[in-house]
Formats: C-alpha cells, structure tokens, sequence
C-alpha cells in the first residue's frame, strides 16, 4: 500500500489548485490499483505574488507516489490589453520543483482544464461530484479549473474513471 496524490494547479496571479489523495494498492487478484480513503482537496494562492507559497504547498503535498498537473502556458503572439505573463514565473516554481524532487509532471493545454459550458468537465460535474464550492464561478474560477485538470488527467489515466464517470457524468 502507497499513499497516492495528485496535485493540479491553475497558474496564474491567482492559482489554483486541486489534489486527489488516496491509499493505492495493486489487488493481485485483478492485477489492478484499488484506492481507498479517497478525498479531494482545492484552494487558489494569490493574488499578491506566491512563489514560495507554492513552492512549500508542493512540498507539504509530497507523497511516496506524487504527480503534478500543470496548466501549460501558450502564448498566441497576440496579447490583450493588460496581459500579465506571471503564469510563466509560477510554472518555472513548479518544474524547478518537478525536477528537485524527481516527481513526474505533466502539462496539459488550458482548453483541457477549463470548466465551460461545452467542456468535458462542466459545473455540473463537479456538482454530483461533491467539489462545486460557492464562488467557483466567479471568485474561485481558478481552482475550479484545477479540478478540471485533475479530473481530466484521472479519466485519461484509468484512475477511479469508472467510479468518477458513474458518479460525475451519470
């Protein structure tokens, strides 16, 4: 038995974050992973600079088996009126982190993440999930992206995908 986590996060001047934590272990009969005291977890950092802010959440979230889900960066070469490029900064915090600690770190595009109308994670997903928070849609948008990431990343990687999908998607 391991102790498991993933950690997403939302770069930004706010960032999100969103973890899965669970206890892992391989049932031998099936030859799959069995996860067991499961929780979610979310919160944003910022808006004032919090480099080392998360640099030490990354670190207190570090388990035996951690990985990281990061929102990459892209920029378009057409900025918009007051565009800030501290994503880029936070993102450096969290490779350098990455790298330190030999944690494996996957980016995924911001169209992954985003929590929309038309997206594959919507609200009301994180609704019959148990992780809509009051003030996600404005004020807490960015962890509720973070959630999208993790979300996306468990589907994709068969991790609880039958269980979120009945639960989630139903």
């Amino acid at each position: 038995m391991t102790n498991f986590k993933i950690l997403a996060v939302d770069p930004g001047g706010t960032t999100g974050i969103a973890t899965y934590s669970a206890l892992r272990i391989m049932n031998p009969n099936t030859n799959q992973y069995e996860y067991m005291d499961e929780s979610f977890w979310g919160t944003q950092l910022g808006p004032e600079k919090h480099h080392d802010e998360l640099d030490m959440l990354l670190g207190m979230q570090h388990v035996e088996n951690y990985t990281i889900v990061c929102e990459s960066f892209e920029y378009r070469n057409r900025s918009r009126a007051g565009l800030v490029l501290v994503s880029q900064q936070y993102i450096g915090v969290i490779e350098r982190f990455a790298q330190e600690r030999k944690v494996q770190l996957v980016m995924q595009s911001s169209s992954v993440g985003k929590i929309t109308k038309k997206s594959f994670v919507r609200k009301e997903n994180l609704e019959r999930l148990g992780l809509w928070e009051i003030g996600m849609g404005g004020r807490l948008n960015h962890m509720a992206d973070a959630y999208g990431h993790i979300l996306q990343y468990m589907v994709k990687n068969n991790i609880q995908k039958s269980d979120l999908l009945e639960r989630g998607w139903r």
